[in-house]
């Protein structure tokens, strides 16, 4: 039998007569993958996991052994899925958006069960309801004297730390005596997993003020007493502006700047960089958002109208630029991230966003 050699493959042909093909070039390949020119055949197709939803609309990977095929997220709606940006998250958290509630959940939780997600917990911390008040030995004539205040924020099992309560009505005390913080909340309700409260204080009284670590309690906890020495107050109160994520939010995604991008209605929100559960960033724009597709350090927002392209390193400082063209997005579906831009479908046909331009 004689051999056949074609050293390089140069694609199909298919509305070409048979005999004005050359060597190298064909009407049908079945079965074989042709990318790079070589002919290289396919492998074979294999059950990964069978899933045990009916219809589930949306499926996700979440490897967390070496086989990582044993677990596969489903979901009934349109959802979408991101893994922790927290490098060597001990907790393996993953993120999930299906436009009624966004969801954190940790590998003890995501896999309990015989369908998976397990469980999870609401994403984001809430501000504590109920204000607290400070009080001690009032200060003499005698003695030196602080005025005082304090705050308060809940904490998760997790240390995501949420927004302060408002802060309890000043009082002047003789700072060589025990001061006391009571009258806080317990546990919010709702499943937030919250673990701990952490109280601030500050003797720096007015629009300047600025709060100070001085303990952590259990959460059951609604009063505290303590020494206070202003020399030993810890870190100053990270979480002002951390707020949770609308509940309705929609298209999670993480950017390159590890920040989490997500979008409702015609507002992109964004999360602190590897601080998934907190969200203190928003830039509203003229169109309802039907997707987001990200590369790098952008973000594409896809709307019924103008597209819009949204980027920078920093979340607090982002800049927005409206591109040229009025293509809508018609599916949230329909977008790719290919890696230095995003491929989406509108009424002219496919569309690809980049740092060029739209073509």
């Amino acid at each position: 039998m004689p051999s056949i050699s074609i050293k390089a493959f140069a694609g199909l042909k298919p509305i070409s007569d048979p005999l004005l093909l050359s060597q190298s070039e064909a009407q049908a390949a079945n079965n074989v993958k042709l990318v790079s020119g070589a002919i290289s055949a396919l492998l074979g197709t294999t059950t990964l996991k069978a899933l045990t939803k009916t219809a589930p609309a949306s499926i996700w990977r979440y490897g967390t052994d070496a086989s990582e095929s044993n677990y596969w997220l489903e979901f009934t709606s349109d959802t979408d899925v991101v893994a922790s940006p927290i490098a060597a998250d001990t907790y393996q958290r993953a993120y999930w958006s299906d436009g009624s509630q966004v969801k954190m959940g940790v590998n003890s939780t995501i896999v309990s069960g015989s369908t998976y997600p397990g469980a999870g917990y609401i994403l984001g911390i809430p501000a504590p309801a109920a204000t607290p008040a400070i009080s001690g030995t009032a200060a003499t004539a005698a003695s030196k004297s602080v005025t005082l205040t304090a705050v308060y924020t809940y904490v998760s099992a997790y240390g995501e730390e949420g927004p302060p309560s408002t802060a309890a009505a000043t009082v002047t005390l003789d700072p060589a005596s025990n001061i006391t913080v009571g009258s806080m909340s317990t546990a919010p309700v709702g499943n937030y997993n919250i673990a701990t409260k952490r109280i601030y204080l500050s003797s720096t009284v007015g629009n300047q003020a600025q709060f100070q670590f001085w303990k952590e309690i259990p959460v059951a906890t609604t009063s505290t007493s303590g020494s206070y020495d202003q020399t030993a107050l810890g870190e100053i109160l990270p979480s002002t502006l951390w707020v949770a994520p609308p509940a309705a939010l929609q298209g999670l995604k993480l950017m390159g700047n590890q920040a989490m991008i997500g979008f409702k209605d015609n507002t992109a929100y964004l999360s602190e960089p590897n601080l998934p559960h907190a969200w203190p960033h928003q830039y509203p724009i003229d169109y309802k958002i039907v997707g987001i597709g990200v590369f790098g350090q952008s973000a594409v927002l896809l709307t019924n109208g103008f597209p819009y392209l949204l980027y920078g390193a920093d979340p607090q400082a982002m800049s927005t630029q409206k591109m040229a063209f009025p293509w809508a997005c018609l599916s949230k579906r329909s977008i790719v991230d290919t890696g230095d831009g995003v491929i989406y479908a509108s009424s002219e046909g496919l569309v690809m966003i980049s740092s060029g331009g739209m073509d």
